[in-house]
């Protein structure tokens, strides 16, 4: 079914699923996630794009990851005051994530992510980000993750690579 684009959101459902179009940034997807609250889904699977922190052998542009984790980065205002936390992880359902991973046609790798609140301020933090493990950056999974725990919802995330800091 063709996108019927609300004021906020777009959305096209199918027999099984909904598809929810929401903007960039953590803001929106967070609540585009919060405003699933009273509604019979069940679960959520955030699609999203990413990108990585360095070059890996057999893992670079086109590939995809599955986020073990989220580390929340999402202010811009700490970004730009070196504000930084490394102390605030959410995470993704460990048995949805394991079924999804068991049941995939596609080779997918799994790893620590940020959500970032600026895409110009990440050259900045890419040694913080490269010391604490963080394969990718991206700006959503942070509030995707904690709204579907606040509403009680199984979620996950699926991330393609789309480019590498600084390359």
């Amino acid at each position: 079914n063709p996108l019927k684009k609300g004021v906020l959101y777009a959305s096209s459902q199918g027999k099984d699923f909904t598809f929810i179009k929401s903007g960039i940034g953590a803001g929106l997807s967070g609540d585009a996630v919060l405003r699933l609250k009273d509604t019979p889904c069940e679960t959520i699977i955030f699609l999203g794009s990413c990108g990585l922190t360095q070059s890996e052998k057999n893992w670079g542009i086109g590939s995809f990851l599955v986020p073990e984790c989220s580390l929340n980065c999402e202010s811009f205002s700490n970004m730009l005051q070196d504000k930084m936390s490394d102390d605030d992880y959410a995470f993704p359902d460990k048995e949805l994530m394991e079924t999804f991973l068991a049941t995939s046609d596609r080779p997918m790798r799994m790893a620590k992510v940020a959500t970032l609140g600026s895409i110009l301020l990440e050259d900045k933090y890419h040694q913080w980000l490269v010391d604490r493990d963080i394969k990718a950056v991206e700006m959503e999974t942070s509030a995707v993750f904690h709204a579907a725990k606040e509403i009680n919802r199984r979620v996950i995330g699926l991330l393609y690579v789309t480019d590498i800091i600084g390359e």
